[in-house]
């Protein structure tokens, strides 16, 4: 035993991820919303000076906290204002599959909402909404930068 008080860590401020050619995040970044309500999130990223052509990206969240509101769209999802969409599948409880492919492409851009996710709130509680990008390439088929999925935060009051 010690007299000495135990040292309290030093509190270190955290920045959030720079947002770089072949980031994938979602948009906003925190939210809250209230109980057995609908709200939305979108799914943004940054193609630098190319075009999107085709992406498949995972998106994973607590199913205890929140739901896909499936009655809007292909299953909960929409394409977005500079997005596309081909196939989605969210038979998965907390996993939702989606993929899209154009051959033209989209794009380019530092800020391209390529999706909206249409979710419900069901438990009072805090998710995060992770990204795992599978893929993001242009229309030559290259990956898009270096794959970085920025997550959002759900807290349901």
């Amino acid at each position: 035993p010690t007299d000495l008080p135990t040292p309290l860590p030093t509190a270190v401020p955290t920045t959030p991820p720079v947002k770089s050619m072949g980031s994938v995040w979602i948009f906003p970044e925190s939210q809250t919303v209230a109980i057995d309500t609908q709200f939305i999130t979108e799914v943004r990223c940054h193609t630098g000076t190319t075009r999107i052509a085709a992406y498949g990206i995972d998106i994973y969240y607590n199913p205890q906290i929140v739901a896909i509101y499936r009655d809007i769209g292909n299953n909960g999802v929409q394409p977005g204002s500079d997005g596309f969409l081909s196939a989605i599948n969210a038979n998965e409880s907390g996993k939702l599959v989606t993929s899209g492919f154009d051959t033209d492409g989209s794009g380019p851009g530092e800020n391209l909402h390529i999706l909206t996710v249409n979710w419900t709130a069901i438990a009072m509680g805090t998710t995060y909404i992770e990204i795992n990008i599978r893929n993001l390439v242009n229309e030559n088929t290259y990956t898009i930068g270096e794959l970085q999925g920025i997550p959002g935060k759900v807290t349901v009051m």
